[in-house]
């Protein structure tokens, strides 16, 4: 894993073992992906997606916005960003990774079993149509490049904890979004972090943090 080490700051070292396990997913990633679309074409390369997608949701971690034995939720999660590498990076966090597509949940769940992760769980299913055994059962929502924040926001309130959070990492220019989601819940509460210093994520990108 000497392409992570590289593109993380000293300040975020992993141990032996979090270096094993990120070699394993990223393993993981390029055998699955011709048959579960994960990621695009352009990223079937261990560094860039290393770069563009690990790092990144690594980088979620480093806001130290989650805190410790939270109960999160990864919406649309996909290849299993940012949900893995946070797991793998805070393993004292209890994580569901949600997608609604059949083929990246059965990878999901082989993340979890493969890798050994421990209070992880892989569901299938739309975010829209959780029963209500979710219902009002995590401390954080975090997301990654789903949809419109009014409509990652209207999904979230459902699951969310009193106080909880819903944690989205965004890009650019973000406007209009924000005038649709203050237009559709009138006085809500946004505020925009950007990532640490010494990390190699694109400036443009930030976490978008909507609280309860």
């Amino acid at each position: 894993m000497k392409e992570l080490i590289e593109s993380l700051p000293a300040s975020f070292p992993l141990s032996a073992v979090q270096q094993t396990l990120f070699e394993d997913y990223v393993q993981l990633l390029l055998e699955w992906n011709p048959r579960a679309g994960l990621v695009s074409k352009a990223d079937e390369n261990a560094s860039r997606l290393i770069k563009r997608h690990i790092v990144e949701s690594l980088g979620l971690v480093a806001t130290n916005l989650l805190s410790e034995n939270a109960s999160v939720l990864d919406l649309g999660s996909g290849g299993g960003f940012p949900g893995v590498p946070i797991k793998i990076a805070r393993p004292d966090l209890n994580i569901t990774l949600l997608d609604s597509r059949r083929m990246k949940s059965l990878f999901l769940q082989e993340v979890v079993r493969h890798l050994n992760l421990e209070n992880v769980e892989a569901v299938c299913a739309r975010a829209e149509s959780l029963d209500d055994s979710f219902k009002s059962r995590f401390d954080f929502v975090v997301v990654r490049a789903v949809t419109n924040l009014a409509r990652l926001w209207q999904w979230t309130i459902p699951v969310l904890k009193n106080g909880g959070s819903l944690l989205a990492q965004k890009g650019g220019d973000l406007d209009q979004e924000l005038r649709e989601l203050s237009s559709a819940f009138p006085g809500i509460a946004v505020r925009k972090v950007n990532y640490p210093a010494g990390w190699d994520i694109d400036p443009t990108r930030y976490v978008v943090i909507i609280k309860m």
